[in-house]
């Protein structure tokens, strides 16, 4: 494999060895490293203690690999358009040759074995490599990706010059307090800031990222990816681009660019094409700056069709005859980012008619619903009682005299009470709140002091959901799991004999991940007669459960089971899922 490494010599005692560094400056650079995480080689090169030819030959040792000055190199067109694009971007290396069996890569980070396995996995041929310095390495990548867009480029090799090019200065974090709104506007009006924020989000979109994480570090502004559930580092931003970036992200979202001690939440759109993209932003003040997330909301990207969310035959009919009952409380649980939202919405689309008048109460409105009157909960800290909180909007919109409603979350005794007392005036009421699985919503219930007749009484169906990822149809392998695979989730393989597994692979479609996408779970607990019964005689939780699964209820890891079986997933997401319970 390509990670397996021979470590001779830790980088510090090389580094010494050579003469390029002496011990205080390595000490100096180890207490910085213990406060930053950062990589030893690159604090030094940083501090101007070492440069980065000498970190090439020093990482070139201690690999056991070659040195080679990358101002010498030159990108051989032939080769690089053999290799996905996207690689190479997103790990910033340039292949020299490729042979049947293997590829020769130049690179500047050695340690990174996540990015040598991925490529050995994608590109399915021994990688061998060579050691070069970071910058050049990343200006001729820049340089040949973008030669004619260069002030795109995230790298800090080109910020410096795009911003000197620009004309503009930027104050380091040590200087911000002193910058005032206009300096902030000036700087975020740059053309070079422009471009920079756009190539994040337009990539962003380009891999379906659902949020961008902008992270201010002490040196470095760190920008993630969250695909698929996980986060993956993007290029490094020179630090002196941080403020000018935030103050960017403000004014595109109409915040107070000024304001830089406190939290702020906001949102803007985008037309990209035909398609209306909108942006959630919230950024948090910490000791190195303001961290920014954006949340990116395509409707076109969300599935609101209930048969391919991820019920089975036997859920989705359940689910479908609970929502068209002209009365009830509906609740989804699970935890944040599982999609919960999404299912709730695509129940209203389904129940949408002219003749049914539905109105919902959200913090935030995620997605704007033809014909669905959708009010946002808008909390004011310094006048309290010009806030609308879930428990005042839901008494509000009661008396627009709706059919359906929805609340984004029940997270208190107040909201629960309203929405109970709703459900059994003749309202249909959809809501989430967080649980672990369909029967301890019963449990959260009770803490918020709903009492088990009333409980009884409104409830229509409970939901527990997940999301998992779904294999690359491109690249999924079958295999035979082994039987410990499947007890470490309490499973037995045997009961499993039959049934085609995959295992992911990686490919440049899934950019190496071995997935594409993601797929919803459910467990869905039906308040049928037997259940409310076994509930009003003070059940168990697991009582309920048992009954349920009687009745037909698949629970939470069975249904990604289901998915596994069928091909669609891996072992390792259920195993995953299992843990949680």
């Amino acid at each position: 494999m390509a990670s397996e490494f021979i470590y001779k010599k830790k980088i510090g005692e090389i580094l010494i060895e050579m003469g390029a560094i002496n011990e205080t400056q390595l000490m100096e650079g180890l207490n910085v490293q213990s406060e930053t995480s950062q990589l030893i080689g690159e604090i030094l090169v940083e501090n101007g203690n070492l440069n980065e030819t000498q970190l090439a030959k020093a990482l070139s040792v201690q690999f056991d690999s070659q040195y080679k000055d990358a101002k010498e190199v030159e990108i051989n067109e032939e080769v690089i358009k053999e290799l996905p694009e996207n690689l190479i971007k997103m790990y910033y290396f340039i292949p020299l040759s490729i042979d049947p069996g293997s590829i020769q890569i130049l690179i500047h980070d050695p340690t990174n074995v996540t990015m040598l396995d991925a490529l050995q996995q994608v590109l399915g041929v021994k990688v061998e490599y060579v050691v070069g310095e970071k910058s050049i390495i990343i200006k001729k990548i820049n340089d040949y990706f973008f030669s004619d867009k260069k002030d795109q480029t995230l790298e800090d090799a080109d910020i410096g010059d795009m911003l000197s090019d620009a004309g503009l200065e930027i104050e380091t974090a040590e200087d911000e307090d002193d910058e005032n709104s206009a300096d902030l506007v000036k700087a975020a009006d740059q053309k070079p800031i422009i471009a920079l924020v756009n190539k994040i989000i337009i990539d962003a979109i380009r891999t379906k990222t659902s949020d961008i994480h902008i992270e201010v570090h002490e040196k470095r502004v760190v920008t993630r990816y969250r695909i698929d559930g996980d986060l993956y580092d993007q290029p490094a931003i020179n630090k002196k681009a941080a403020s000018a970036i935030v103050s960017r992200i403000k004014i595109m979202s109409n915040l107070n660019i000024a304001e830089k001690r406190i939290p702020q939440d906001g949102a803007f759109s985008m037309k990209i094409g035909k398609t209306k993209i909108d942006f959630r932003v919230s950024i948090l003040p910490c000791i190195w700056g303001e961290n920014i997330v954006i949340r990116i909301l395509s409707k076109d990207s969300v599935d609101l069709n209930l048969e391919t969310l991820g019920f089975n035959q036997f859920q989705l009919d359940t689910f479908k005859k609970n929502i068209e009952k002209p009365y009830g409380l509906i609740l989804n649980s699970g935890p944040t980012g599982s999609g919960k939202t999404t299912t709730l919405y695509a129940a209203l689309t389904r129940i949408n008619t002219r003749d049914v008048k539905i109105i919902t109460v959200e913090n935030p409105v995620e997605y704007q619903l033809d014909g669905i009157h959708q009010t946002q909960v808008f909390i004011n800290k310094n006048e309290p009682d010009r806030s609308l909180t879930f428990a005042a909007g839901l008494r509000s919109i009661l008396r627009q005299d709706p059919d359906v409603v929805m609340i984004g979350e029940i997270r208190d005794a107040e909201t629960a009470e309203i929405g109970v007392e709703a459900a059994l005036t003749g309202h249909l009421v959809f809501s989430t709140v967080h649980a672990n699985n369909s029967t301890d919503v019963i449990n959260r219930m009770n803490t918020l002091e709903v009492d088990k007749y009333l409980l009884c009484s409104a409830f229509n169906m409970v939901i527990a959901q997940r999301l998992v990822k779904i294999l690359c149809t491109n690249c999924k392998e079958e295999y035979d799991p082994t039987p410990e695979e499947f007890e470490c989730m309490g499973k037995k393989k045997e009961d499993y004999e039959g049934g085609t597994f995959f295992k992911p692979v990686g490919c440049p479609k899934c950019n190496g991940s071995g997935y594409k996408g993601r797929n919803a779970v459910y467990e869905i607990l039906d308040f049928t007669t037997d259940v409310k019964d076994l509930i009003m005689k003070d059940a168990t939780p697991y009582e309920v459960q048992r009954l349920a699964i009687e009745q037909g209820t698949t629970l939470l890891v069975d249904a990604a089971m289901e998915k596994a079986i069928r091909g669609l997933t891996s072992l390792v997401e259920v195993k995953d899922l299992a843990t949680d319970f």
